[in-house]
Protein backbone atom coordinates (compact mmCIF):
# COMPACT_ATOMS: atom_id res chain seq x y z
CA UNK A 1 0.00 0.00 0.00
CA UNK A 2 1.08 3.54 -0.73
CA UNK A 3 0.12 6.25 1.45
CA UNK A 4 0.67 10.17 1.46
CA UNK A 5 0.85 11.91 4.42
CA UNK A 6 0.67 15.43 3.48
CA UNK A 7 -0.01 19.05 4.45
CA UNK A 8 -0.41 22.15 2.91
CA UNK A 9 -0.10 26.00 4.06
CA UNK A 10 -2.48 28.39 2.54
CA UNK A 11 -2.96 31.91 2.09
CA UNK A 12 -6.27 31.78 4.28
CA UNK A 13 -8.98 29.79 5.39
CA UNK A 14 -11.85 28.57 3.23
CA UNK A 15 -14.65 30.73 4.09
CA UNK A 16 -17.52 29.59 1.59
CA UNK A 17 -16.81 27.03 -0.93
CA UNK A 18 -19.76 28.59 -3.20
CA UNK A 19 -17.40 31.82 -3.82
CA UNK A 20 -15.84 31.92 -7.32
CA UNK A 21 -12.13 30.31 -7.35
CA UNK A 22 -10.37 33.68 -7.46
CA UNK A 23 -11.86 34.33 -4.02
CA UNK A 24 -10.67 31.56 -2.32
CA UNK A 25 -7.22 30.98 -0.41
CA UNK A 26 -3.90 29.49 -3.04
CA UNK A 27 -2.11 26.65 -1.63
CA UNK A 28 1.71 28.49 -1.07
CA UNK A 29 3.81 24.92 0.34
CA UNK A 30 2.83 21.65 -0.46
CA UNK A 31 5.23 18.31 1.18
CA UNK A 32 4.04 14.93 1.20
CA UNK A 33 5.90 12.18 1.84
CA UNK A 34 4.70 8.49 0.57
CA UNK A 35 5.18 5.66 3.11
CA UNK A 36 5.09 2.58 0.35
CA UNK A 37 4.76 -0.88 2.65
CA UNK A 38 7.69 -2.35 -0.27
CA UNK A 39 10.31 0.49 0.47
CA UNK A 40 9.68 2.81 -2.42
CA UNK A 41 9.29 5.93 0.00
CA UNK A 42 9.10 9.15 -2.09
CA UNK A 43 8.64 12.35 -1.27
CA UNK A 44 7.83 16.00 -2.42
CA UNK A 45 7.81 19.72 -1.54
CA UNK A 46 7.63 22.43 -2.87
CA UNK A 47 6.33 26.29 -2.39
CA UNK A 48 4.77 28.22 -4.84
CA UNK A 49 3.97 31.92 -5.80
CA UNK A 50 0.12 32.89 -5.24
CA UNK A 51 0.53 36.15 -7.59
CA UNK A 52 -0.76 38.36 -4.46
CA UNK A 53 0.84 39.85 -0.98
CA UNK A 54 0.13 37.13 1.58
CA UNK A 55 -2.16 38.44 4.38
CA UNK A 56 -0.01 39.75 7.36
CA UNK A 57 -1.24 36.81 9.56
CA UNK A 58 -0.33 33.77 7.13
CA UNK A 59 3.42 35.18 8.10
CA UNK A 60 2.84 35.32 11.56
CA UNK A 61 1.62 32.00 11.79
CA UNK A 62 3.71 29.93 8.84
CA UNK A 63 6.56 32.32 9.01
CA UNK A 64 6.22 32.26 5.21
CA UNK A 65 7.03 35.62 3.55
CA UNK A 66 6.42 37.91 0.35
CA UNK A 67 10.15 37.68 -0.01
CA UNK A 68 10.31 33.83 0.61
CA UNK A 69 8.05 33.33 -2.34
CA UNK A 70 8.95 35.96 -4.88
CA UNK A 71 10.49 34.66 -7.65
CA UNK A 72 9.19 31.38 -7.21
CA UNK A 73 6.63 29.65 -10.04
CA UNK A 74 3.05 29.04 -9.64
CA UNK A 75 1.23 26.29 -8.45
CA UNK A 76 0.48 25.13 -12.08
CA UNK A 77 4.31 24.55 -12.37
CA UNK A 78 3.80 21.73 -9.81
CA UNK A 79 0.40 20.23 -10.64
CA UNK A 80 1.56 17.57 -12.99
CA UNK A 81 3.86 16.19 -10.54
CA UNK A 82 1.67 16.22 -7.83
CA UNK A 83 -1.41 14.86 -9.84
CA UNK A 84 0.98 11.57 -10.51
CA UNK A 85 1.99 11.30 -6.82
CA UNK A 86 -1.74 11.35 -5.40
CA UNK A 87 -2.93 8.96 -7.91
CA UNK A 88 -0.42 6.72 -7.48
CA UNK A 89 -1.31 6.64 -3.70
CA UNK A 90 -4.04 4.05 -2.20
CA UNK A 91 -4.79 6.06 1.09
CA UNK A 92 -4.51 9.41 1.81
CA UNK A 93 -3.66 11.55 5.45
CA UNK A 94 -4.21 14.51 6.42
CA UNK A 95 -4.53 16.51 9.64
CA UNK A 96 -7.62 18.38 8.91
CA UNK A 97 -7.91 16.32 5.75
CA UNK A 98 -10.98 17.99 4.15
CA UNK A 99 -9.28 21.28 4.43
CA UNK A 100 -6.07 19.87 2.70
CA UNK A 101 -8.07 18.06 -0.16
CA UNK A 102 -10.11 21.14 -0.64
CA UNK A 103 -6.77 23.33 -1.02
CA UNK A 104 -5.70 21.29 -3.35
CA UNK A 105 -8.75 20.18 -5.42
CA UNK A 106 -9.46 24.12 -5.92
CA UNK A 107 -6.02 24.25 -7.09
CA UNK A 108 -6.64 21.47 -10.10
CA UNK A 109 -9.95 23.36 -10.90
CA UNK A 110 -8.30 26.62 -11.81
CA UNK A 111 -6.38 24.95 -13.59
CA UNK A 112 -9.43 23.25 -15.10
CA UNK A 113 -8.12 19.65 -14.52
CA UNK A 114 -9.62 17.00 -12.70
CA UNK A 115 -7.51 15.03 -10.11
CA UNK A 116 -8.22 11.80 -9.03
CA UNK A 117 -8.44 11.35 -5.51
CA UNK A 118 -8.41 7.83 -3.86
CA UNK A 119 -11.34 7.29 -1.16
CA UNK A 120 -9.70 5.64 1.17
CA UNK A 121 -8.73 9.04 3.17
CA UNK A 122 -8.11 9.61 6.87
CA UNK A 123 -8.30 12.58 8.75
CA UNK A 124 -6.16 12.40 12.03
CA UNK A 125 -8.66 15.07 13.59
CA UNK A 126 -11.68 13.14 12.95
CA UNK A 127 -10.38 10.10 13.84
CA UNK A 128 -9.37 11.14 17.17
CA UNK A 129 -11.74 13.24 18.26
CA UNK A 130 -13.07 10.64 20.82
CA UNK A 131 -9.67 10.37 22.82
CA UNK A 132 -10.53 14.35 24.29
CA UNK A 133 -13.99 14.80 23.42
CA UNK A 134 -13.80 16.87 20.70
CA UNK A 135 -10.81 17.91 17.96
CA UNK A 136 -7.14 18.22 18.44
CA UNK A 137 -4.61 20.44 16.97
CA UNK A 138 -1.68 18.48 15.27
CA UNK A 139 0.40 19.88 18.77
CA UNK A 140 -2.13 18.60 20.74
CA UNK A 141 -2.48 15.47 19.32
CA UNK A 142 1.55 14.99 19.36
CA UNK A 143 2.03 15.66 22.94
CA UNK A 144 -1.33 13.13 23.48
CA UNK A 145 0.41 10.48 22.10
CA UNK A 146 4.12 11.29 22.89
CA UNK A 147 3.39 13.71 25.91
CA UNK A 148 6.27 16.24 24.07
CA UNK A 149 5.42 19.39 21.45
CA UNK A 150 7.14 18.68 17.50
CA UNK A 151 9.53 21.30 16.05
CA UNK A 152 8.54 23.78 12.70
CA UNK A 153 5.03 23.56 13.15
CA UNK A 154 3.05 25.50 10.82
CA UNK A 155 5.36 24.32 8.16
CA UNK A 156 4.23 21.91 5.64
CA UNK A 157 7.07 19.38 6.07
CA UNK A 158 7.51 20.29 10.14
CA UNK A 159 4.23 19.19 10.22
CA UNK A 160 3.79 16.05 8.51
CA UNK A 161 7.05 14.43 10.24
CA UNK A 162 4.70 15.18 13.22
CA UNK A 163 1.50 13.77 11.23
CA UNK A 164 3.38 10.68 10.26
CA UNK A 165 4.86 9.78 13.96
CA UNK A 166 0.95 10.14 14.93
CA UNK A 167 -0.46 8.42 11.72
CA UNK A 168 1.90 5.35 12.86
CA UNK A 169 1.36 5.69 16.04
CA UNK A 170 -2.61 5.32 15.61
CA UNK A 171 -2.26 2.74 13.17
CA UNK A 172 -0.37 0.47 16.08
CA UNK A 173 -2.88 1.60 18.48
CA UNK A 174 -5.76 0.19 15.74
CA UNK A 175 -7.54 3.63 16.14
CA UNK A 176 -8.09 3.44 12.51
Amino acid sequence: MRTLIYDTETTGLIKNTQLPLDQQPQVIEFYGYVQDDAGDDEEMQFRCNPGKPLPPIITRITGITDEDLMGLPPFADFAGDLQKLIESCDRTVAHNHSFDFQMISMEFARLETLIHWTENQVCTVETTEWVKGHRLSLKNLHIELFGEEFKDAHSAKGDVDALRRCFNEIVEREWV
